[in-house]
């Protein structure tokens, strides 16, 4: 995740590197709460959301 964010720092537009951060984000937000409280599941949707973004963002700029 750390070289994934220096990457994007310099290049805020790298397909793959959204792509990527994406991807992780998505199992870390799966493997943090499959069982929890409400506010941790809300927190795991969020994460989720912004996985979905992120990879949706990517995949339109490597098609570029």
């Amino acid at each position: 995740m750390k070289n994934a964010d220096q990457i994007l720092k310099r290049f805020p537009n790298h397909g793959e590197t959204l792509c990527m951060k994406g991807l992780i984000l998505n199992g870390m937000a799966s493997a943090k709460g499959a069982v929890g409280s409400k506010d941790k599941r809300e927190e795991e949707e969020e994460t989720k959301k912004e996985a979905v973004e992120l990879v949706k963002r990517g995949l339109m700029m490597d098609m570029r």
